[in-house]
């Protein structure tokens, strides 16, 4: 009796975490498999968004920076790209913003992905909420 109820369980979480969609105001939370592998769990605990980046990292301001192949982008909660991967590192958002670098060089883009900031500074420290903590213009 107790594989039965056991086997109920599974099939209702599984049933669960089928028909689960994200909500904007969800929270979501990177997790990485024992693959290598990182994706966002919801408060459920069901993939929200299955793994498939190399490094995944916490959303602000409903973008993620997560990396794909050496090279960062942005992804928004339902795991749709925003911002293609082509930065070197990439950090969250802050009032609009995110640091990305490219080139050993760092400035500011946008949420779709525009260059407010060209990049020109070369952090010396490191890159912290909401921006730059130390750095020069070498």
């Amino acid at each position: 009796m107790n594989q039965v109820k056991r086997l109920l369980l599974v099939v209702f979480g599984m049933l669960a975490c089928g028909v689960s969609s994200v909500r904007a105001e969800e929270v979501l939370h990177s997790f990485g498999r024992s693959d290598g592998k990182w994706g966002y769990v919801n408060s459920d605990h069901c993939w929200a968004i299955n793994p498939q980046f190399d490094f995944a990292s916490g959303f602000d301001e409903g973008l993620a920076p997560v990396q794909i192949g050496g090279k960062w982008g942005f992804i928004d909660k339902t795991g749709r790209m925003a911002i293609n991967p082509e930065f070197d590192m990439a950090r969250l958002f802050s009032d609009g913003l995110a640091p990305v670098q490219i080139g050993g060089k760092w400035g500011f883009i946008d949420k779709t992905g525009r260059w407010l900031l060209d990049p020109t500074c070369s952090v010396s420290r490191q890159v912290n909420r909401p921006g730059f903590v130390g750095g020069s213009n070498s």
